[in-house]
Parts: structure tokens; C-alpha cells; sequence
């Protein structure tokens, strides 16, 4: 991405601390030195404090309207919830409202922020996300929920054939997890006029591991 030193990006935090007959102690230190981290590398922060759901949505829906932004970074400190049978977080309001980060994400997509669109944008979501354990985990997906996953009939899947090429080439001395995210670069490069496949992967308590076939 190519970024100006004149527009170097823009950060909104939204940290939800007090709740009905609780504090999230703590939440004040995180909120100071996040705040300090993006103003030290030039970055315009705005920060908002403990936020109903709906004033969280008006927020980022207000947040998104700036075109001449080169970075936009969103961060999201609260409490949090997951569904036990599906992969969806949700950010606690202080009127213990919830509202989903597929909800924020979907707010910046190219159809809903086409003003947006190459530019790089980056989500942190401090929060809770149940109460299962995962650990030792790396979960590879051939797309993002919502979009296809390509399949040449004569040479077999986009991914997988990337997978088998970027290994074959790097797994001698590269862990598992940068090779996915060469997978990923790979097919955007390689792909990018005939169709756009944006790849998914998530670390569970996984760390460096490396195949030396």
C-alpha cells in the first residue's frame, strides 16, 4: 500500500469500561497507550468512551464517511460474547446490547465504502469471544465467509494448487503460517484479472511450525 507522510491515517477507538455494576479495570491503561502508539507514528486518533450499541453504530457509520483517509484502523475494547455453534463475536454495548464485528466489517466493504476500496483497513477487537478453549490450532479457509471458492474443472482448485506451489517451494525454511499468507498474496497477484479470492485463516494458540521436508 502506498501511504503520504502529510495523510498518514486516521484510528478510532471506541472503549467501553463501565457497565451496570461493573469496570472493565485496566481498559484505561490499554485506551492510553494504544492512543499514544498511532499519535507517535503520526496518525489522527479519536477516541469515544462507553458507547451504547446504537451510538457504536453511529459512530463508525460517521467514521467511515471520510474519503482522503490513506489508513483507516478501527478498535474495539469492551467485553464480548461468541455463539457456542457459530463463528460470530460480539461486542457488548453498555446497555448490554450486542453488536456483531461482522456488522462493523461489513460497514467497509467496497459495495458499502467504494471511496475505500484499495485502501488498507485494520480491525482490533479487544474482547472476550466465550468461553471455549481452543489451543494448538491454525485454521486455513480458501475464501472469506460470504464468497466463492474458484475450481478449475482440467487443474482443480485455486487454493489448493497455491497451497502445493508455495510449500513446494518454501517450506524448507518458512513456517506454516507466513506460507499461508504467501498463499494468499500469491492469489491475488496471480488471479487478480480474472477474479479476486481473498483467503481466511485463523491462529488458535498455534506457533511456529515448520514442515523441513
Amino acid at each position: 500500500y502506498k501511504t503520504s507522510q502529510n495523510n498518514r491515517g486516521r484510528v478510532l477507538i471506541i472503549n467501553n469500561i463501565k457497565f451496570v455494576n461493573e469496570k472493565r479495570l485496566g481498559a484505561e491503561l490499554d485506551e492510553k497507550n494504544i492512543k499514544e502508539l498511532f499519535e507517535q507514528m503520526k496518525m489522527k486518533v479519536t477516541v469515544h468512551r462507553d458507547k451504547k450499541k446504537a451510538q457504536m453504530e453511529s459512530i463508525i457509520t460517521k467514521y467511515r464517511r471520510d474519503k482522503n483517509i490513506a489508513i483507516n484502523i478501527v478498535v474495539v475494547m469492551s467485553h464480548g460474547t461468541g455463539r457456542e455453534r457459530q463463528d460470530s463475536t460480539e461486542i457488548v454495548g453498555i446497555d448490554n446490547q450486542l453488536l456483531p464485528t461482522t456488522w462493523i466489517l461489513e460497514q467497509f466493504t467496497n459495495e458499502n465504502c467504494p471511496y475505500l476500496a484499495n485502501k488498507p483497513k485494520m480491525f482490533i477487537f479487544q474482547c472476550c469471544r466465550g468461553s471455549r478453549q481452543y489451543a494448538d490450532m491454525l485454521i486455513a479457509y480458501s475464501t472469506i465467509p460470504g464468497f466463492v471458492s474458484h475450481r478449475d474443472p482440467k487443474t482443480g482448485t485455486w487454493y489448493i494448487q497455491t497451497i502445493c506451489e508455495v510449500f513446494m517451494e518454501h517450506a524448507h525454511d518458512t513456517d506454516v503460517e507466513s506460507m499461508l499468507k504467501m498463499v494468499d498474496q500469491k492469489l491475488a497477484s496471480i488471479y487478480h484479472q480474472l477474479s479476486r479470492q481473498t483467503t481466511n485463516y485463523e491462529n488458535r494458540g498455534f506457533k511456529n511450525l515448520y514442515l523441513h521436508p
